[in-house]
């Protein structure tokens, strides 16, 4: 050490100057410093640094830790599959019961995470202490992805505390056995949501996918029609099951009579498709467009779809709820419309929306005078929706044939295109 320069005695700091300098420390700093010592681990827990989530997963092609703050702090990544030479990784770290011989420590600039790259023999014993101590640092809930690649040593996971208590699980690969299924599923709680894509060896009941607000099954050959009726979930996707018309006929009365019901909608594949709904015990109804749109829109693994419900069958709720069924692609839906005009009201919000837009067009003007006539048309905010898709088309079509190109015109496009999507417009608005 330099004579020069002296240790701060940072410990020896009343509390809250201390807590601010570890404020203004980076995360992956954070993290080290907790590693120092039972106080320094306290100091960092009393910094309140709370975690959105805890994502851990375990793939063949990835094994990594994820950790994002509710506040605009730099993610931390611990990349357990890391094809990083040993020779980089010169640092090592000692967490929990697990001796990390090789890690490099990097910081992305500008970029929005901290990575610590991690090579250890046991993945699963290595990521669930590091991933104990950070729930422990920083908390906050966890969700948990494994690949069946893991089944001989993934039931270890599960002994953990912070991996009993679980934000969402999802599980996928090949086959599962009925086993590991009892093992995992006997120790934990989901509160959120519930993925399971592999085939089991054996049928088996997962009670918790009844009460998860969202699930999705793969394999729903172990479910009996009274399941149907036992789901407060929110969202469901079942496959492979062995359900009738007549069992979707009495989980739609189930929910003609049950006033707190929290489905949204339910998804089933349909193998064995029948050519028409029937339904001798419900008081159907066709669409009519005055009640509800004819698409109804929903969001699936953050992806936005709209079904196509004019063929569907309408049911009415005393308290005036409104429901359809319909099959769509093989695919039989139970749908609850919590708006009846989405599509509409998704318009109306429109305005606002596109306001960001229309003021960088403003401002591209100014600082590029060559706009055409068609591009100044599109950059009016008093142009109706309808117009605008016209006029977009138009002027995209034109491109195609006359690639003339400037900066100004480059920058404009990438307005107009990303405007577009944002109306994404349909024909199908008109129709309603």
């Amino acid at each position: 050490m330099n004579p020069e320069f002296k240790p701060i005695p940072f410990l020896k700091f009343p509390a809250v100057p201390r807590t601010q300098i570890l404020h203004l420390l980076e995360t992956a700093d954070l993290f080290d410093l907790s590693l120092c010592s039972k106080k320094m681990t306290q100091m960092v827990k009393d910094t309140r640094t709370l975690a959105s989530s805890h994502k851990i997963t375990f793939k063949a092609s990835l094994n990594l830790i994820e950790v994002k703050f509710l506040n605009e702090r730099k993610w931390l990544w611990f990349d357990f599959g890391s094809y990083q030479s040993r020779d980089q990784m010169k640092d090592q770290r000692k967490v929990g019961k697990v001796f990390l011989y090789y890690v490099q420590k990097s910081y992305s600039e500008p970029g929005p995470m901290n990575t610590f790259y991690v090579c250890y023999p046991n993945n699963v014993l290595g990521m669930a202490e590091v991933s104990k101590h950070l729930v422990n640092l920083f908390p906050g809930p966890v969700d948990l992805e494994f690949s069946t690649s893991y089944n001989k040593h993934i039931a270890t996971v599960f002994g953990y505390e912070h991996c009993q208590q679980l934000e969402s699980l999802r599980i996928c690969g090949g086959v599962i056995m009925k086993d590991l299924m009892k093992q995992i599923f006997e120790k934990i709680a989901i509160r959120r949501k519930l993925v399971v894509k592999p085939d089991m060896d054996d049928e088996y009941m997962i009670l918790q996918a009844l009460k998860v607000e969202d699930l999705h099954l793969s394999n729903a050959y172990s479910w009996s029609s009274s399941h149907l009726l036992q789901m407060e979930c929110r969202f469901v996707l079942l496959q492979k099951h062995y359900f009738s018309l007549k069992h979707i006929e009495a989980f739609a009365k189930h929910w003609l009579e049950s006033p707190d019901s929290k489905i949204e909608w339910v998804r089933l594949g349909w193998s064995d498709q029948p050519r028409m709904l029937s339904f001798e015990n419900l008081k159907t109804k066709k669409w009519d467009r005055k009640q509800r749109e004819m698409m109804y829109l929903y969001s699936y693994e953050n992806v936005p779809t709209r079904l196509d419900c004019s063929n569907g069958f309408d049911i009415d709720k005393e308290n005036g709820g409104l429901a359809t069924i319909v099959i769509v692609r093989g695919e039989l839906y139970f749908l609850v419309w919590n708006e009846r005009f989405p599509e509409k009201k998704r318009m109306k919000k429109l305005p606002e929306v596109l306001k960001p837009y229309y003021k960088q067009l403003e401002d591209l003007e100014k600082e590029y005078d060559d706009s055409c006539s068609l591009e100044r048309l599109l950059a009016n905010p008093s142009l109706k929706i309808e117009e605008f898709v016209e006029t977009y088309n138009v002027i995209r079509g034109m491109d195609a044939e006359v690639r003339l190109s400037s900066v100004g015109r480059t920058q404009r496009r990438r307005v107009f295109d990303e405007m577009f999507r944002k109306i994404d417009y349909q024909d199908y608005i008109n129709m309603s």
